[in-house]
């Protein structure tokens, strides 16, 4: 029981989502360069609000429109 209230804590904190944020971005280019393969990550805020690595939406369009070819 108290690890299910430690998990939930964690999730909520803002810091913790920044961190994971960055980190999963982070990770996505790594994954782009190493593999030289196009990588897109959308992430969905605590808020709703939708961050995507790339930054740039048409290359974040141009990956959607490739894999929805296959």
């Amino acid at each position: 029981m108290a690890e299910e209230d430690q998990s939930k804590k964690k999730s909520n904190n803002p810091k913790s989502y920044q961190g994971r944020k960055e980190c999963i971005k982070r990770k996505s280019m790594e994954l782009a360069t190493l593999c030289d393969i196009m990588v897109c990550t959308i992430i969905t805020g605590p808020n709703g609000e939708l961050q995507t690595w790339p930054d740039n939406l048409d290359a974040v369009k141009k990956f959607l429109i490739s894999t929805l070819k296959i």
